[in-house]
């Protein structure tokens, strides 16, 4: 009877056993939820400290982004030596054909050379030897006297007749050393000053380069210093100054405007090169040791002036127009206007201020 009114021994063990599980499962979840609450609660205070920590570091950040004046970037005007430099590509030519002329009047005596003969500077090409110059006159006899007889007696000799005064010959040499290429005289010929005798091609080159008229300016004077430079070839050379233009006509505007001008400078001769090689020049135009200099970047430039925002101690900019001189890459002279040690704003990285 005390087992119909309570359950089976099987199933009371069953139950039993879910009661114990239900507890540990109930254990086991308690100490899930309470670590998720205690790593949310150290979440929350590490956040709090950083938040704590923010304005601080934005005030640092702001700081090292915002330099002194007024959060601007300035530039100090400094002290330099700048060299304005053009680079020009050039070709190596041969200099050009030399006509020698006829130094004196008279009978060509000696021929030193034929067409296609190698000379050297101070060779002998020909002789000229000067026509004789006539004879003076002789002086005409004075009258004698016929008022009283003489004695007739032996007559003195008359004096021989002057010779003609000797006419130094005249020696045509080389000028430099070349190829002679045309002779234009023959033996025994009758010269006179000036004539061509002979057509020279000098043994000594030059660099033509094109120099367009942007940068003809840059030349108003001769360059200071030149260098040529070959690529996989002799050192490097200094190249002298022969002329700028020569190749443009004297007439005919329209073709002058639309040709740019050649730049020639001449080869040493202690260097080997020959015609068609190309040459980079390095030309010096200008120089200024010295001068006030400061980055392009902060000048508002206008042709040869520019403007610059000046910044005073404990002052706001002040707007300055200055002169401006030469430049070497991205430095310019200012010749006026500025002095060495004021502050300039740097207008590549601060809007300039509205004047």
């Amino acid at each position: 009877m005390r087992r119909s009114l309570f359950a089976p021994n099987g199933m009371g063990r069953s139950l039993g056993r879910s009661t114990r599980n239900a507890r540990r499962a109930l254990s086991g979840w308690s100490l899930q939820r309470w670590g998720l609450v205690g790593a949310l609660v150290a979440s929350l205070v590490v956040a709090g400290v950083g938040v704590a920590a923010l304005p601080g570091k934005w005030h640092s950040a702001f700081a090292k982004a915002a330099p002194s004046p007024a959060g601007s970037v300035v530039v100090e005007a400094k002290v330099g030596t700048l060299r304005q430099v053009v680079q020009l590509p050039g070709v190596i030519v041969r200099e050009p054909d030399q006509l020698i002329r006829a130094t004196a009047n008279g009978t060509l005596t000696s021929v030193g050379v034929k067409q296609d003969d190698e000379v050297r500077a101070g060779t002998t090409l020909g002789v000229i030897t000067p026509l004789p110059s006539p004879a003076p006159p002789l002086p005409s006899p004075s009258p004698l006297p016929t008022s009283s007889p003489t004695p007739t007696g032996s007559p003195s000799p008359s004096p021989p007749p002057p010779l003609p005064p000797i006419q130094p010959v005249s020696v045509v040499t080389a000028p430099v050393d070349g190829v002679i290429t045309e002779v234009d005289v023959v033996l025994g010929q009758h010269t006179r000053t000036g004539k061509t005798m002979f057509v020279l091609s000098p043994d000594q080159f030059d660099v033509i380069a094109a120099v367009g008229p942007s940068l003809l300016p840059q030349f108003f004077t001769p360059p200071l210093d030149i260098q040529g430079t070959i690529e996989k070839g002799p050192p490097p050379f200094a190249c002298t100054f022969v002329s700028i233009g020569s190749n443009l006509e004297t007439s005919g505007a329209q073709t002058i405007l639309n040709q740019d001008s050649d730049f020639r400078c001449s080869v040493p001769v202690s260097v080997t090169v020959f015609p068609g090689i190309h040459v980079r020049l390095d030309v010096t135009t200008a120089e200024a040791d010295g001068a006030v200099i400061l980055p392009k970047d902060v000048i508002q430039i206008h042709g040869q002036d520019g403007t610059v925002w000046v910044v005073e101690k404990g002052g706001t900019p002040s707007k300055r127009t200055v002169r401006l001189g030469i430049s070497q890459g991205s430095m310019i002279q200012v010749t006026s206007g500025l002095k060495a040690g004021e502050r300039v704003l740097d207008l590549s990285r601060t809007s300039p201020p509205s004047s």
